[in-house]
C-alpha cells in the first residue's frame, strides 16, 4: 500500500507525549485483541467514546494542490461542516472555513483566506471531489497499574463505491500518552499487540494513507533520470538536463500562482533560460521538433520577465523611499502607486497565461518529449559525452571572450546585455557539465558570477532607468512633484550604471588565466578515443529518404 517502517510501530513526540501509529486491514480484529487481552496485561480499558464523520478530499483533475504540497479536506460531522487547507509537511489544522451546507460536485467559492488561496493554486480547474472517506473514531481509555496513563484511539476508515457498497476499507490505531508519562509504561501492551494483530507502524499522514488505499496516484508522470554522469552519451546528458530544468520550472507554479514570494518568479524564469540554453546547446542530440519548443517557453519567460522587472524597481522604491527626505516621500507613494498598479496589470496577463490551453499544451508536449527520451539512431546523441564536452566549453567560452573584448567606452546597453547573456549561457553550460569536472568547474563558475554581477547592476540600473522615464512621461499618472523626484532618482541610476561599468575590466579579466587552462586540460585529458563506424544508417522513412553514411551524416547541418 504505501512505505511502512521495518519497526513494529513508530513512536512520536506530540505535546511531549509518546504516540504510537500503526496501519491495519482490520480494525475490527485489532479491537477484539484490544478487548480480550490488555486485562491480562495488567491494563484496563475503559468502555468507549464514539464519533462519526465523513471526510471529502478537492483537488484538480491534474492534483495542482497536493502537487503544491497541500490537501483540501472537507469534513461532515452532524450538522457540521469544516473545510481546512493543510500543508502536507507540516501539522495542524491550517486553514479553516466553516460551511452552512456541503457542496455537491464542485467546490463553490470559498470566502476568506483558505478560498483565495485554494483559488489560486488551482486557477481556472475545478475544485472537484478527488476521495471520500467515512469513518468511526473508537477512544478507550487506558489504565495501568490504577493511574490512567493515555487512551488507544482507533479508526475505522471506509471508501463508499459508487454503488454505496464499500469499496475498501482499513483502520489506524494511536496510543498516546497523558502529559508526564513514560512510553515505558505501554511498552509491553504495544509490543504484545504488534505480535498479535501484525500492525504496521507508519508515519504517513491520513491523507496519503487514504490516497493509497483508494489506488490514487497523484505523483507527476516520471520524466526519467536527472542524473549526470561520465559514463553517458550527449544524449542522455541532455534529457537528464532538461529533466531536471522542466521539474524545476514545474515546481515553481504553484509559487507564482500564489504571488507570496516574488524570488517564486525569478526562479521559475531562471528555470525557463536554463532549459532554453540546453536546447540550444544540445541541438544536435535532440529531436528536429525541438525549436518550436523554444519559442513556447519565450512566451512563458516574457509574461515571467513583465513582472519580474516590475517586482525589481518596486524594491528599488521601496528603497529610495526609506532613504527620502520627508517632502519627497509623498511624491514618491504616488510613483509606487503606478507601479504597483502596473505590476498589477502584467499579474493578470501572468495568470492567465498560466491558465491557457497553450500553456497547457506545453507542458503536455515536453512532458511527452521528456519521457521519450534520445534517439537510438541519433548519432549525435550517441556520442560519448566526455568526448564532446571539451569542444562545447571551448566554443561558448571563444563566444564570450570575443564579445567582451569588444566592450570598450562607447559600448552600449544593448552590448553589455548581450555579454552578460553569453556569459550566463557559459556558465548554464559548465554547471550542465559540473557533475564531470566538479573541482575543476568551480573556479570558473565563480568568475562567472562575479562577471553576472557587474553586468546584471548595471542591466538592472538601466531597466529601472527606462521605467522612471516611462512613469514621467505618463501623464496624470504621476504628478509634476513625483516626475522631478523620479528625475533625480534616474540620475543616480545612471551614475551607479557609470561606476558598474568600471569595475567591469577587471572582473572580465578573471575569465582568463589558470582556472580555465586547469579545465581545458581535465576535459582533454577525459576525452576518450572515439571507435569508428563504418557506416551510420538512417532508416528510409515515407518519402524514400536513403540510408547515409556516417561520413555523409557528419556533413548536414543541425536543425535549428
Amino acid at each position: 500500500m504505501n512505505k511502512r517502517s521495518e519497526n513494529d510501530g513508530t513512536k512520536r513526540k506530540s505535546n511531549h507525549t509518546p504516540l504510537w501509529r500503526f496501519e491495519t486491514d482490520n480494525p475490527g480484529a485489532v479491537e477484539h485483541w484490544l478487548t480480550d487481552h490488555t486485562a491480562g496485561l495488567g491494563y484496563t480499558l475503559a468502555d468507549p467514546s464514539a464519533e462519526n464523520w465523513a471526510d471529502s478530499y478537492y483537488d484538480t483533475a491534474d492534483w495542482r494542490l497536493y502537487r503544491a504540497g497541500y490537501s483540501l479536506r472537507l469534513r461532515s460531522q452532524g450538522d457540521t461542516h469544516t473545510l481546512s487547507l493543510q500543508p502536507l509537511a507540516s501539522k495542524g489544522d491550517g486553514l479553516v472555513e466553516h460551511l452552512k451546507t456541503p457542496p455537491r460536485g464542485a467546490l463553490p467559492k470559498v470566502a476568506g483566506p483558505l478560498g483565495r488561496r485554494a483559488r489560486a493554486i488551482a486557477g481556472s480547474r475545478a475544485l472537484e471531489p478527488r476521495v471520500t472517506m467515512r469513518a468511526e473514531r473508537r477512544t478507550f481509555g487506558l489504565t495501568h497499574r490504577d493511574k490512567v496513563v493515555g487512551d488507544v484511539v482507533l479508526d475505522s476508515l471506509m471508501q463508499p463505491a459508487d454503488n454505496g457498497v464499500a469499496a475498501g476499507a482499513f483502520g489506524r490505531l494511536e496510543i498516546r500518552l497523558n502529559s508526564g508519562r513514560k512510553g515505558a509504561a505501554v511498552e509491553r501492551l504495544v509490543q504484545e499487540l504488534c505480535e498479535g494483530t501484525r500492525l504496521s507502524g507508519t508515519t504517513t499522514s491520513v491523507f496519503a494513507s487514504v490516497l493509497a488505499w483508494s489506488g490514487l496516484d497523484p505523483e507527476p508522470p516520471d520524466l526519467g533520470s536527472t542524473d549526470v554522469s561520465d559514463d553517458q552519451s550527449l544524449g542522455d546528458v541532455a534529457y537528464a538536463v532538461l529533466r531536471k530544468q522542466f521539474a524545476a520550472f514545474r515546481s515553481h507554479d504553484a509559487g507564482v500562482r500564489l504571488d507570496e514570494d516574488p524570488e517564486e518568479v525569478h526562479d521559475m524564469r531562471v528555470a525557463i533560460r536554463r532549459m532554453s540554453v540546453a536546447m540550444s546547446l544540445f541541438s544536435d542530440a535532440l529531436p528536429a521538433e525541438t525549436p518550436r519548443f523554444r519559442d513556447e517557453l519565450k512566451w512563458a519567460a516574457d509574461e515571467l520577465g513583465a513582472v519580474r522587472d516590475l517586482d525589481v524597481q518596486l524594491e528599488r522604491m521601496a528603497e529610495e523611499e526609506s532613504l527620502a527626505a520627508v517632502e519627497d516621500v509623498a511624491p514618491l507613494d504616488s510613483a509606487t502607486e503606478a507601479l504597483r498598479q502596473r505590476r498589477l496589470a502584467a499579474r493578470r496577463s501572468l495568470v492567465r497565461a498560466l491558465d491557457s490551453e497553450r500553456y497547457d499544451r506545453l507542458i503536455e508536449d515536453f512532458t511527452a518529449l521528456l519521457q521519450h527520451g534520445p534517439a537510438q539512431d541519433s548519432h549525435a546523441a550517441n556520442r560519448p559525452v566526455l568526448a564532446v564536452a571539451p569542444d562545447i566549453f571551448a566554443r561558448r567560452r571563444k563566444k564570450v571572450l570575443k564579445a567582451g573584448d569588444k566592450i570598450g567606452d562607447a559600448s552600449s546597453s544593448e552590448e553589455y546585455h548581450r555579454l552578460r547573456i553569453n556569459c550566463k549561457k557559459l556558465r548554464y553550460t559548465l554547471e550542465f557539465f559540473s557533475p564531470l569536472y566538479e573541482k575543476q568547474v568551480r573556479r570558473p563558475v565563480a568568475s562567472l558570477v562575479a562577471v553576472q554581477d557587474v553586468l546584471g547592476r548595471s542591466q538592472d540600473a538601466v531597466t529601472a532607468v527606462t521605467e522612471l522615464r516611462d512613469l514621467a512621461s505618463a501623464g496624470k499618472k504621476v504628478p509634476g512633484e513625483a516626475a522631478f523626484v523620479m528625475g533625480g532618482i534616474a540620475r543616480r541610476y545612471e551614475e551607479a550604471i557609470s561606476r558598474e561599468r568600471a569595475h567591469f575590466p577587471d572582473a572580465f579579466k578573471s575569465l582568463r588565466g589558470k582556472d580555465w587552462r586547469r579545465l581545458e586540460r581535465a576535459a582533454e585529458r577525459r576525452r576518450p578515443d572515439e571507435v569508428e563506424v563504418e557506416e551510420w544508417t538512417v532508416p528510409s522513412d515515407q518519402n524514400g529518404f536513403a540510408a547515409l553514411t556516417e561520413a555523409e551524416a557528419e556533413t548536414l547541418q543541425p536543425v535549428q
